[in-house]
Formats: structure tokens, C-alpha cells, sequence
């Protein structure tokens, strides 16, 4: 298809001698073409036009072009010589053959149909294919393009002799070449013009195409085709210019166009200088192709007669604005080989995958490398619980052990005390009473002289704050009794 522009810096520079050639672009001749190579024919005079185009992803270009003369006179072989050489210079293979016929060889009826026909404008064409075919012993072929209009649908029916059409396609199939569409060179020139046009519509124009001594005249109104007509300057009588105003106005005053409207007038072709000239007097007269160029395309770029070739070809590319028909009949179209690229797209899809794969490999390692984290996180988590309850019962333990500790200490330190004071007591002294409650002791007993104990006891390293808790007294025996209290001194 082509880029939002048309063309955009597609077709460079060349000469324009029309003989076969490889044509660079820069980058533009390096494309990945998907769909196959489309051979653009027209047939001018006795003279056959090609012009053969690569559809791309971005856009499309134009590989060659060459004339082929005495086209009418070649037999199926010499056909085929002359196309197999073209391709194999332009290293192409199996392209798409489309050829456009002459205004002059086919029938146009521009119909007006009601809207509510929509749902079956087929059968509706085909009534008036019977009503408008010149005769009822000749068969047709016919094709047309329909276009919605406020109320109604606006239809260019085009009718071409059954014998033109069986005679080209027989002609191009014995060759090696099927045709697999056959359309009118005046209606693939009007869809160029709409392709490029794009938004720069011109509400009322004029497409002029000379061909030599032939003329082909189409006139719209916006999109819609509301005149077309082809006629020829073999009178001598009548300058030509002279001759293509009258056409013209006579197009002119069947549409009631209103007086000083002056359309906008492209020329196509080698139109003579003072043609173009008369011409101006009705409207603004333009090149076809400088009108394309300030439309998107170089300006530089001269296709010459090649114009039409391309066009054609240019039709056959998908589908987009009107115009564009086939008149081969379906029986006679080339069978499409479905499978024939199958290993191509077949590739091409692995490749998609390959690269969708290599893509998305740093997400996928990301999620399988955090799948492994939190399964040895899960690993470590059960070890640290295990681990918490070993130390836990650990801490639990030494908890019990200070406990028994505690206890064994405390159960000592009376003991101690004990056997401290025994080794402090004098052999004439007697002990009655021990007491021992949290490190306080208090001692009853008898001595000779208790007054002598409190010396002894204060000057143990074990106790602290010896003191008597009572006066002396003697016992009918002669001995003291005492009471004496003291502290057990804190370990450091």
C-alpha cells in the first residue's frame, strides 16, 4: 500500500527513455515485500506499457518500466520473450499481471440507483447491463464501482466485448502470464489522482490524457465520475485545440454547472503547448503529475507515457478508493496458488517467534529465577523455623540450669555461713540458735566472755554489719548468753 502521502520519495529520479532498467532508490530497494510484484500494462496504440511495482510495509516502488512496440503484431512466444527478459533484469519472479484497455475499446454508463438497491446492486447491475449492452448477439464482460450518494448510489458501469477480453487473456495466458485483472486505463488514472489527492480534493475537475492522436476525458466532482468520454483529432479540418474545447464544453454543459465556474483542468500525457494554452480559458490548468507532487510525491519525478502503466498498477494493490475493476471473468482468472508462499510465512512466523522469544526472555528468566527464590526462600524459611525452636528450647533450658543454679546457690550459701561461723566461735563458746533469711543471720548462744565474739566475726571476710541485738546476760552456770545479727557479704 501506499505510505499517508502517496509515493513519498518512492520513485527518485530517471531517464526517460522507455527501455528496461534496474532502478535504485537508496533504502527504498531494500525492502521486505510480503505481497508479489505487481506488472502494471496499458495498452496505447499498437504499443504495450509496463511498469512493474514492490508492494512494501512501508510503501511501494517502482522497479522498471518498458515499452514494448508493435504489441498488436507479437505472437504468444515473442510475448513471452519480451516480459521473461524485463522480469529476469528486474529480478523478479511470478508477479501479478494487470493490464488496462483503451477508453475508446469499452462502454461506460454512469447510473444513479436508489439507495434501498444496496443490498443487491449486483442484480440491480446486471438489469442494467441487459438494458444498455449495444447488442443482444454480442456478449460483454463488465465490472462496476459504486459510490454512496445522499440519496442514492452513484454507479460507473463499464461493459467490454467478451472477444477483447477472451482474445488478451488467452493471448497473455498462452505466454506464461496470466492476466489476473483487467481494468480501464482512464479509471486507474482517476484512482491514482484520488490516492494522492488524499484531503486536497478539487470539488470540480478535468483529467485530460492525450494519447497521441487519441484523447480520454473524465470529469468529476469530488470522488464521483459524472462525465467520460474518448475521441480522437484525425480530422484535419479542425485544429486540435479547437477540437478538445468543443469536446470539452459539450461534457460541460450537460452537468449545469453554473456560469464562471471555471474546474480545475490536469493534463496527462503529451498534450501540445497550445492546447494547454486554450485550455486555461476554462479553468486552471495543471500537469497531472506536478498536481500529485504538491500532493506528497517529488515534484522532479517524470514518468512520461509510463503515467498510465503505473496507474494500472497502482489499481491493483488491495482495496482503498473507487475505481478499481476486473473485467476477466472468473472463470478465466489465474487460480490463486495458496500455498505456494506457505513456506515463506512459515518462516516468517518463526522468526516472529524467535524474536517475540527473545523479547520476552528477560521477563520469563526474571519470573523463573523469583519462582526459584521463593521456593529456596520457602527451603530456608522451614530450616529457620526449626532452627528457632532448637533455640528457643536451648534458651529454655539454660533458663531451667540458672534456675537449678539459683537454688543450689542459695541452698550453699547457709551452709557457707554456717561454717564460717563455726570456724569464728572460740572452743568455750556455744551455739543455741542459727539463723538465715535472705543473707541476714542471727546467732543465740553462750561463751565465757561473749564480748570477745563481735571482734572475730567482724574480722571475717564473709560477713558485714556484726552487731549485738540485746545486752549480755550469765546463765546460773557463770556464762554469757549473746544474740548477735550480721550480713553475708555480696560476691563480686
Amino acid at each position: 500500500m501506499f505510505n499517508e502521502r502517496f509515493l513519498p520519495k518512492a520513485f527518485g529520479t530517471w531517464s526517460r527513455k522507455p527501455r528496461p532498467r534496474r532502478l535504485r532508490f537508496g533504502k527504498t530497494s531494500y525492502r521486505v515485500n510480503l505481497r508479489r510484484p505487481i506488472l502494471g500494462m496499458e495498452i496505447r496504440g499498437s504499443s504495450l506499457f509496463l511498469a512493474c511495482l514492490h508492494p512494501g510495509l512501508v510503501g511501494v516502488s517502482l522497479t522498471g518500466t518498458l515499452e514494448v512496440p508493435d504489441f498488436s503484431a507479437l505472437k504468444p512466444g515473442e510475448l513471452h520473450e519480451r516480459l521473461s527478459d524485463f522480469l529476469r533484469q528486474l529480478k523478479v519472479d511470478d508477479p501479478v499481471l494487470a493490464l488496462g484497455l483503451p477508453r475508446c475499446e469499452v462502454i461506460v454508463r454512469l447510473l444513479s440507483l436508489p439507495r434501498m438497491a444496496r443490498k443487491s446492486v449486483d442484480e440491480a447491475l446486471a438489469l442494467q447491463v441487459e438494458m444498455f449492452k449495444p447488442t443482444d448477439t454480442e456478449q460483454f464482460c463488465w465490472d462496476a464501482t459504486v459510490l454512496p450518494h445522499e440519496m442514492q448510489l452513484r454507479a460507473s458501469l463499464v461493459l467490454a466485448p467478451h472477444v477483447t477480453v477472451e482474445r488478451l487473456t488467452n493471448l497473455f495466458a498462452q505466454a506464461g502470464y496470466p492476466i489476473s485483472c483487467l481494468t480501464v486505463s482512464q479509471f486507474s488514472l482517476v484512482h491514482l489522482y484520488l490516492r494522492g489527492a488524499q484531503q486536497h480534493l478539487s470539488a470540480r475537475l478535468v483529467l485530460l490524457e492525450c494519447r497521441g492522436q487519441d484523447l480520454e476525458l473524465a470529469i468529476l466532482e469530488g470522488e464521483r465520475m459524472v462525465a467520460t468520454r474518448a475521441f480522437s483529432l484525425l480530422d484535419g479540418n479542425v485544429p486540435p485545440e479547437q477540437a478538445i474545447i468543443s469536446e470539452l464544453q459539450q461534457a460541460l454543459s450537460t452537468l449545469r454547472w453554473q456560469e464562471g465556474e471555471k474546474p480545475a483542468i490536469l493534463l496527462s500525457g503529451a498534450v501540445p503547448e497550445p492546447v494547454a494554452q486554450a485550455l486555461g480559458k476554462l479553468g486552471t490548468v495543471e500537469r497531472f503529475e506536478l498536481r500529485l507532487g504538491r500532493e506528497g510525491m517529488t515534484p522532479d519525478t517524470h514518468l512520461g507515457e509510463f503515467w498510465g502503466a503505473v496507474a494500472v498498477a497502482v489499481a491493483a494493490i488491495g482495496r482503498g478508493r473507487p475505481y478499481q475493476l476486473n473485467l476477466v471473468p472468473r472463470a478465466l482468472r489465474p487460480s490463486r496458488r495458496r500455498w505456494q508462499r506457505l513456506p515463506t510465512y512459515a518462516l516468517l512466523g518463526a522468526n516472529a517467534a524467535l524474536l517475540l522469544a527473545i523479547a520476552l526472555r528477560p521477563s520469563v528468566q526474571n519470573l523463573v529465577l523469583l519462582h526459584q527464590y521463593q521456593r529456596q526462600i520457602a527451603a530456608l524459611q522451614q530450616q529457620t523455623d526449626e532452627m528457632k525452636g532448637v533455640l528457643q528450647k536451648e534458651k529454655d533450658l539454660r533458663q531451667t540450669i540458672l534456675l537449678l543454679e539459683g537454688f543450689e546457690q542459695r541452698g550453699r550459701q547457709p551452709l557457707q555461713a554456717l561454717n564460717e561461723v563455726a570456724k569464728q566461735l572460740p572452743p568455750d563458746a556455744w551455739l543455741n540458735l542459727f539463723t538465715w533469711r535472705k543473707n541476714q543471720i542471727e546467732l543465740v548462744g553462750t561463751a565465757k566472755s561473749a564480748s570477745s565474739l563481735l571482734p572475730l566475726f567482724q574480722a571475717s571476710p564473709q560477713f558485714e554489719e556484726v552487731k549485738f541485738n540485746g545486752a549480755l546476760t550469765q546463765d546460773p552456770s557463770g556464762m554469757e548468753r549473746f544474740r548477735l545479727e550480721m550480713r553475708t557479704k555480696e560476691k563480686k
